[in-house]
């Protein structure tokens, strides 16, 4: 586990744990409300926690190589990120709180279990790069044209 004690670095902007053997992180990662960056690529991580919806500044966000199954739904208060890679992991879904990201231009999902394009990608303006490479994709979902009246 990453210790508790970095929850304590109130002013910490940049934070890379890459290659690890980080597990968790601790609930009180909420508390780095500065963190512009993260990067935990190549650890042991199969969740995340709930608290790290509070990092409302974070800009930059990786997790790729990792275990994770399944993305919390606070996720979506990420409302100032705007690059984020959760690729070679597990998910083979997102959360819903996904479309409060307006800000996100881009996000690689490669090499996780996604069996379908989520539908709720369309909901989000500023996405200009998606990698969705080796999923096992069987489905694109098609946005329903809007008419106008």
């Amino acid at each position: 586990m990453l210790p508790t004690t970095i929850c304590c670095l109130s002013q910490l902007r940049y934070l890379s744990a890459s290659s690890n053997q980080i597990t968790c992180l601790p609930e009180e990662f909420g508390r780095l409300t500065n963190l512009r960056q993260l990067w935990l690529n190549h650890c042991l991580l199969t969740s995340l926690p709930e608290s790290i919806g509070s990092l409302r500044s974070l800009e930059k966000f990786s997790v790729s190589h990792n275990s994770i199954i399944h993305l919390p739904e606070q996720l979506g208060g990420l409302t100032s990120l705007c690059w984020m890679n959760i690729s070679s992991n597990q998910l083979d879904s997102l959360p819903v709180t996904i479309e409060e990201l307006t800000s996100l231009s881009y996000l690689n999902l490669s090499d996780n279990q996604m069996i379908c394009l989520p539908n709720i990608l369309q909901s989000l303006p500023s996405l200009s790069v998606l990698l969705m490479r080796n999923n096992p994709v069987r489905e694109v979902s098609h946005a329903t044209p809007v008419s106008d009246p």
